[in-house]
C-alpha cells in the first residue's frame, strides 16, 4: 500500500538520493520491502537509508504513521557507481 512518487538526487546529501512515497489505501503502512526496488538496490545502499521530511531534514520515522501520509528517505549511492 505504498506508492513511490519520487526518486531524485538529494539537495542536502552530496552522494544521496531521495525516495518519496505515500500510503494509498487509507491504512497504517507496513515497512517498505527494499528488495522490491529491484535494480536500484545495485546502485543504492538501502541499509543506510535515513528518514527525512520534505525539506530533507532528519526525521525519526521513515513510514507514514497515518493513512495517506507522505514519507521520504535519503539513500546514499553505492561507492562503486
Amino acid at each position: 500500500n505504498l506508492i513511490l512518487t519520487a526518486l531524485k538526487r538529494s539537495e542536502e546529501a552530496a552522494n544521496g538520493w531521495v525516495l518519496r512515497w505515500y500510503e494509498c489505501h487509507g491504512e497504517t503502512a507496513i515497512a517498505p520491502d527494499w528488495k522490491a526496488i529491484g535494480q536500484l538496490a545495485n546502485y543504492l545502499d538501502v541499509a543506510n537509508a535515513q528518514p527525512v521530511n520534505l525539506l530533507e531534514q532528519p526525521e525519526t520515522n521513515p513510514l507514514p504513521e497515518r493513512p495517506w501520509a507522505i514519507a521520504s528517505v535519503i539513500i546514499p549511492a553505492r561507492s562503486h557507481v
